[in-house]
């Protein structure tokens, strides 16, 4: 019965000869949520032509499942009508004439892309600790007893050529699998899911260390001339082969060794080699605390049909450099200073292909630390959709001291800090996946361009709308305390950036949580994530659910001069303001008509709190205000619902 349906929904004229293999990206499958009461995409890949159909478990006939034809480039998608949410797991079914895909697990609820750099990224083991000993916490939320909630964490990679699919998997935050989950993205899960019952999805796209510009589609990055002539020398296309730099070190670094190109050969005898399973780090095996050259081979056996075709390569990070061979051919080499953090993916031009088996040497050049593979990328040969797993027995040989290397012509290369290299290798392989939201951390690496970032991050977030297709809604962290050093405390950039980051809201559907009295000026990663989450999760539960908590912080509603002093008044200040920690009142300052020297305001809460009053010793007319205007100034006064002032300088 199920073939003869399939059969009515799929075009009669194609022939099983016809078809190549069905395939779906990485974040649709097992474990995935889906977000609730809506159509959402669903997409993969098909021989062009091929007519693909999907159906979620939900619906009660295969005849209600939905189809759509496999483009020019292979890619196909339909818009899949779900229905309200529901702990009880359901399934999804796509299939063409000879293939069906079956993905388990899925959940249907809310869903949220979190994106960003190290505040965001961070792992919930990181502050375990501070978790443990925060109060007030749901005891869930501590243990970590959460089986509605999935996380998908994408796997690092930078690339200039926009990537259509990364890899990944669909984890539930529940007990130890839930320490790798980025514990902003957590915490606002949790406050949701205590408010709504619903399961919640997190899809995970962030790299700690890294710049908005990263982040941003080439199209529009390449307005701001800075990141135009990066880009330009970069080229358009870092899978156009290793570099003539590139193969000259190589071949110098062989030429030192008196190896000339025998570990590359193909024919070469590595049997006295020492064998050691790989991915791993140098201190994991025989070379210890090596710094230098070591090489690494394994000849593998090609699936019938490869032999002739262009492939890929994909390795894990190497600490620090390489130059990797193929038959004999150097088809990659990474030469960054931050090369030990890149994932490489090296392509195979066909004609380096030419035989039933493939002979790989891997030239590793520690230049001082650890040395070896590292964590966070596959070990994986790959056709399309297809691959040959790596990971398992190489052979190794220890080669020259970091010393007597010749010396290293460092490029810039593609990394992540490349304009558009994290938009085309971590956002686009998740478009156009339905969320209710975004959820964004990021800015610390921006402080010393704030008037840029003004321009840029708003170009960013209506990028990514119009490329979703809808206007998703954006929740952003304004940056915590942090002593940024002597520049930042002199010329204010800091403060510029956070006033960059809210006049973002001036947006649609952009709201900010706000951070200055969670922070810590000594360290740039605040354990309290927690509250972040909270504030977070306020704003999607004001904008969509009917909240009642106002998650706007106080802001300046009128500035009134009196006698030798100036009346701030508040609006969104419900319950009145409210002065939290020991001591005076700090982080105003005041200044007079015309004059550009600020000085520290003492402050005074007045009119049942909805106002402070501000005086400065030998100021006797002040006409403007500001609060917080630096970069480690922490705030202490809170709204009746636990929203503090966000800083401000009026105008």
């Amino acid at each position: 019965m199920k073939l003869a349906l399939l059969t009515g929904l799929l075009s009669a004229s194609l022939t099983p000869a016809a078809l190549a293999q069905l395939s779906l990206p990485a974040i649709v499958s097992d474990g995935m949520v889906l977000q609730r009461e809506t159509e959402v995409p669903i997409w993969g890949w098909a021989k062009p032509g091929t007519e693909v159909a999907v159906k979620g478990g939900w619906l009660g006939s295969w005849i209600a499942a939905t189809s759509a034809t496999a483009d020019d480039t292979g890619r196909w998608q339909v818009m899949l009508r779900t229905p309200e949410a529901t702990t009880e797991p359901t399934s999804l079914s796509v299939w063409t004439r000879e293939e069906t895909l079956n993905i388990a697990d899925v959940h249907v609820g809310e869903v949220l892309l979190c994106s960003g750099q190290s505040n965001m990224e961070w792992e919930l083991h990181r502050i375990a600790g501070a978790v443990a000993g925060a109060e007030g916490l749901n005891p869930k939320t501590k243990g970590y007893d959460r089986p509605d909630v999935h996380y998908f964490t994408v796997q690092r990679r930078a690339s200039v050529v926009v990537q259509n699919d990364c890899a990944g998997t669909w984890r539930t935050a529940q007990g130890e699998d839930a320490m790798a989950c980025s514990a902003v993205a957590y915490f606002t899960a949790c406050a949701l899911q205590d408010e709504l019952g619903v399961p919640v999805g997190l899809i995970n796209t962030s790299w700690g260390g890294t710049p908005v510009e990263a982040w941003t589609s080439r199209p529009v990055v390449e307005r701001f001339p800075r990141h135009a002539e990066t880009l330009d020398r970069i080229g358009a296309d870092e899978d156009s082969g290793p570099s003539d730099v590139a193969v000259e070190f190589w071949r110098a670094v062989r030429a030192k060794a008196f190896w000339s190109d025998e570990f590359v050969d193909p024919r070469f005898d590595d049997s006295d080699w020492v064998e050691e399973v790989q991915p791993s780090a140098f201190k994991d095996g025989f070379l210890g605390s090596h710094d230098g050259v070591a090489w690494y081979r394994r000849t593998v056996s090609l699936p019938r049909g490869w032999e002739g075709e262009e492939l890929t390569l994909h390795l894990p990070p190497i600490d620090d450099l390489d130059g990797t061979y193929v038959n004999g051919t150097l088809v990659g080499s990474t030469l960054t200073k931050n090369g030990y953090t890149q994932p490489r993916s090296y392509r195979i031009p066909a004609s380096v292909n030419d035989r039933d088996e493939m002979a790989i040497a891997i030239c590793c050049l520690d230049t001082g630390g650890g040395g070896g593979f590292g964590s966070g990328g596959s070990m994986m040969l790959a056709r399309d959709t297809e691959g040959v797993e790596l990971s398992g027995p190489w052979r190794v040989r220890k080669g020259l001291p970091a010393s007597a290397v010749p010396e290293i012509p460092y490029t810039r290369g593609v990394d992540h800090w490349t304009p558009s290299a994290l938009y085309g290798g971590m956002i686009e392989p998740v478009r156009p996946y339905g969320v209710r939201g975004m959820l964004w951390y990021q800015g610390e690496a921006n402080v010393a361009f704030p008037d840029e970032y003004r321009l840029l991050f708003p170009a960013m977030i209506v990028d990514w709308r119009q490329r979703w297709g809808q206007e998703v809604p954006f929740y952003l962290v304004q940056l915590a305390p942090f002593d940024y050093g002597e520049r930042a405390a002199k010329d204010r950039p800091v403060a510029r950036l956070r006033d960059a980051q809210a006049s973002a809201m001036t947006l649609p559907m952009v709201g900010m949580a706000l951070t200055n009295d969670i922070g810590n000026p000594k360290d740039i990663h605040p354990v309290n994530k927690w509250e972040v989450g909270r504030r977070l999760a306020l704003w999607i539960l004001r904008d969509h659910f009917e909240g009642e908590i106002d998650p706007v912080g106080p802001t300046p509603a009128a500035l009134t001069p009196e006698a030798g002093a100036l009346r701030v008044t508040f609006d969104h200040a419900p319950g009145g303001l409210r002065h939290v920690g020991e001591g005076p009142i700090t982080g105003f300052e005041i200044v007079g008509e015309g004059s550009d020297e600020w000085a520290p305001a003492t402050a005074e809460l007045v009119e049942e709190g909805s106002a402070v009053v501000l005086r400065a010793e030998g100021m006797s007319a002040p006409t403007r205000a500001r609060y917080l205007w630096s970069d480690t100034a922490q705030g202490s006064l809170l709204n009746g619902v636990g929203i503090p002032i966000a800083p401000f300088e009026s105008r």
